[in-house]
């Protein structure tokens, strides 16, 4: 009986403590991974032809 509780308890230690490192392995990689953006320079001026890209589509007349 003594060696199931012993078991047990090793078993849930284990569990918590991959638990615990799993989360602060996520929150690192997110904090990682958001920064990645922030790393390139923006491009200040916008390319040639940004106006046809913004301009609103509007679908041909039915006949």
């Amino acid at each position: 009986m003594d060696s199931i509780f012993i078991f047990l308890s090793n078993l849930v230690l284990f569990l918590s403590l991959a638990t615990l490192v799993f989360a602060v392995g996520a929150s690192v990689a997110m904090m990682l991974k958001r920064r990645q953006p922030q790393r390139r320079k923006r491009e200040a001026v916008p390319p040639p032809d940004a106006a046809q890209l913004l301009r609103r589509y509007v679908p041909p007349e039915p006949d």
